[in-house]
């Protein structure tokens, strides 16, 4: 059926905190019937951007109604929140 499981590693190299850039490594491992597939290795920099920035650029293009919410839940997002949703209307 092709299907497999795919096991993935983060390795942080540092941050530019200037530049709001996360600078990483990312490894995936693919595995079929517990025997290894294949192994992918890449850089992996991010940008970051804050709530704050977020909602100014989503203003800025027009949308409204903006609300910001924490782990996929209706809950306001807030520090034990580990993903944050942007919610607007355009």
């Amino acid at each position: 059926d092709g299907s497999g499981s795919v096991y993935q590693a983060l390795k942080l190299v540092g941050v530019d905190r200037v530049e709001q850039l996360l600078i990483a490594k990312r490894r995936y491992q693919l595995f079929k019937d517990s025997e290894f597939i294949r192994e992918e290795v890449f850089d992996s920099n991010e940008r970051l951007y804050f709530k704050y920035e977020v909602i100014m650029m989503l203003e800025k293009f027009g949308f409204h109604d903006i609300r910001v919410k924490g782990n996929w839940t209706d809950d306001d997002f807030a520090e034990p929140h580990h993903s944050v949703v942007y919610m607007a209307r355009k």
